[in-house]
């Protein structure tokens, strides 16, 4: 590979959640070994800090004349790979154009609910079997863990070996060595109903000898921010902070004593990479991309609520240090930006 086009989530525009950081991150790491990247996006953007070249395509997505802009696009810039993640239903016309123009399509899966119709999801029905059809143009499918692998294997009428498992590179500097922490178990994200948040709350409640905090932006839900600054109000082991810049980020889980996840359902959650960056563990509930991790002490795996607390409960004080450093040396292992680049040029070769 020798250039590549990224595409941002069409729904959303540039830099919004976990999956649209982690191509905007790729497209970073692909020219930092010297690939010529442009990422194309649908909103304006000036990419000032940015090593790569950013395209705006105006117009629908989901009218023809912006498909046509994108083949003019893809046609000028003669990329060796296009590259797209997020389950989308336009999948196969980014595959005939890249079949057309002789460009390998790459996708990257985001969570592991993209491989069913799901009616409580956005893309299903048709939309679904629409993305299901595209993902048979794929040149290479990277996925997040064991359970996508063999998932994703079923979907495909062939070249099942176009599957790989690849992890997902860190949005953080990693720290250099442990640092210690405070006494507080910490809840980090943007809100979506999903991530339940909302259970740190009634955590707090059922412990009140641990401290507690959560750090979310609630994107101007005002129902929601009132909700936890009344329970910082009326909970005195609980505190609100809303939201956090990425380099308040590294303060926030400094403090931590460990790192919580509450989601109904992730991917590979970037809060934990990230978690672990910094010398912290994880308390998440069932992640089929966490549990391969589960056997160590960087991940506890809570089915419930109740198993929150339990396992917060049972914890010695003086373990979670430990865990810390546990996860610290298995990040160092894992997620090695330098080697997860490497690995993904090898399947380009």
């Amino acid at each position: 590979m020798k250039s590549a086009v990224i595409l941002a989530n069409p729904s959303t525009g540039y830099m919004v959640g976990g999956a649209e950081n982690q191509l905007i991150q790729l497209g970073a790491e692909l020219s930092a070994v010297g690939k010529e990247v442009t990422v194309i996006g649908f909103i304006d953007h000036v990419p000032s800090n940015d090593p790569f070249d950013y395209r705006k395509i105006a117009g629908n997505w989901a009218r023809p004349l912006a498909w046509l802009r994108l083949f003019q696009t893809l046609l000028e810039l003669r990329p060796d790979v296009f590259v797209t993640r997020v389950l989308n239903p336009l999948l196969p016309i980014y595959g005939l154009i890249c079949r057309l123009l002789g460009i390998k399509l790459y996708y990257f899966c985001a969570h592991d609910w993209e491989l069913e119709s799901r009616p409580d999801k956005r893309i299903n029905g048709w939309r679904w079997r629409s993305f299901w059809l595209g993902i048979q143009f794929v040149d290479k499918l990277f996925v997040q863990n064991k359970f996508q692998l063999s998932g994703f294997k079923r979907l495909l009428w062939s070249g099942k070996s176009r599957v790989k498992i690849i992890r997902n590179i860190p949005l953080m500097r990693p720290a250099e060595r442990m640092e210690p922490h405070d006494d507080v178990f910490i809840w980090i994200g943007s809100y979506r109903p999903h991530k339940r948040p909302e259970w740190v709350i009634e955590i707090a409640k059922a412990l009140p000898h641990h401290n507690f905090e959560v750090v979310v932006d609630v994107k101007h839900r005002t129902k929601v921010a009132e909700l936890f600054q009344n329970a910082a109000e009326t909970i005195p082991n609980f505190s609100y902070m809303p939201g956090a810049s990425r380099e308040e980020l590294f303060e926030v889980y400094r403090r931590a004593k460990a790192v919580l996840i509450t989601s109904e359902g992730e991917g590979f959650p970037n809060v934990a990479i990230e978690a672990w960056s910094q010398g912290r563990s994880v308390i998440s509930t069932v992640n089929n991309a966490l549990l391969d991790f589960e056997q160590g002490d960087s991940v506890t795996i809570a089915e419930d609520l109740h198993a929150f607390i339990k396992a917060i409960q049972d914890t010695p004080s003086d373990d979670w240090s430990a865990n810390g450093a546990f996860a610290l040396k298995m990040f160092q292992q894992e997620f090695q930006t330098e080697k997860i680049i490497k690995q993904l040029l090898s399947y380009s070769a």
